[in-house]
């Protein structure tokens, strides 16, 4: 099957799989791209956490008592 964008593709796609004779190639979940997922993944979550941390200070900073608010904030 050369291409799977046309419809004729797409039909020989689906009578393949319906007939149960298509092959399909598992992606190896070893290796380098695979690294690179997991980092990508790892970093995402990361920064999530930073900013949701950030956030909530933020947030505790603000709504805090004017004295201790004078005191948390840093001044620029």
């Amino acid at each position: 099957m050369d291409g799977k964008s046309d419809r004729l593709g797409a039909e020989q796609v689906a009578q393949a799989v319906l007939a149960q004779t298509s092959t399909a190639i598992l992606k190896a979940m070893s290796g380098p791209i695979e690294v690179i997922r997991t980092l990508h993944a790892t970093r995402t979550s990361a920064v999530k956490a930073r900013t949701a941390t950030f956030n909530t200070l933020w947030g505790v900073m603000i709504r805090s008592p004017s004295p201790l608010c004078d005191e948390l904030v840093i001044p620029q």
